[in-house]
């Protein structure tokens, strides 16, 4: 995608979250280099009329301690860091919080996912392209979606970007109190 069309997202409602300018290993990096990442996106979204990105999305769900401080200082109140489970805001750190990445040979598991949705725990899907041409192993058809869309429609499903979740977790209490726990079991 070009800016121009990310910010014709932005403008239909569409969350835009940081992800990184070229998804390094961010675990690899120093936090200078890391900085320069999430700085190089906070400024084209800027450049082109996009608020600062709040959330975060591991690239490759490459994870670490240093980044996460990085995060919190620059105040993101979010991370999507994988693992195919249900966020529990009461257990799971904001800046760790699990999802599962739709592409198009992963339908059950999806749909099998969006039964994890209670007892206020939370389904959190990483969607890369609906197509997602450039890169065909995490690309979502068009029709895919619509049928996940109608099915939580159907379903009475409430659906919000990431960065809305601010409404229902206490963000600095969480940042606060639950401890980062990078071993804590994911699901692949």
């Amino acid at each position: 995608m070009n800016w121009r069309q990310i910010k014709e997202l932005d403008g239909m409602g569409f969350e835009i979250a940081n992800h990184t300018r070229n998804h390094p290993s961010v675990s690899r990096l120093s936090a200078e280099q890391f900085i320069e990442q999430l700085t190089y996106i906070e400024n084209k979204c800027s450049s082109v009329g996009i608020s600062s990105p709040s959330t975060f999305a591991y690239p490759g769900y490459d994870l670490s301690l240093p980044v996460m401080e990085t995060l919190r200082k620059k105040g993101y109140q979010f991370a999507r860091a994988g693992g195919s489970r249900a966020y529990d805001p009461l257990t799971d750190h904001p800046l760790l919080i699990p999802s599962w990445a739709m592409n198009a040979t992963n339908k059950q598991q999806i749909m099998q996912a969006f039964n994890e949705s209670k007892d206020g725990k939370i389904v959190v899907l990483t969607i890369h392209g609906v197509p997602d041409v450039e890169h065909p192993w995490v690309n979502t058809s068009p029709e895919l979606f619509r049928e996940y869309l109608q099915y939580l429609s159907d379903n009475h499903f409430k659906v919000i970007a990431l960065k809305n979740l601010a409404k229902y977790v206490n963000v600095k209490k969480a940042m606060k109190t639950i401890v980062p726990d990078l071993t804590k079991k994911l699901r692949n």
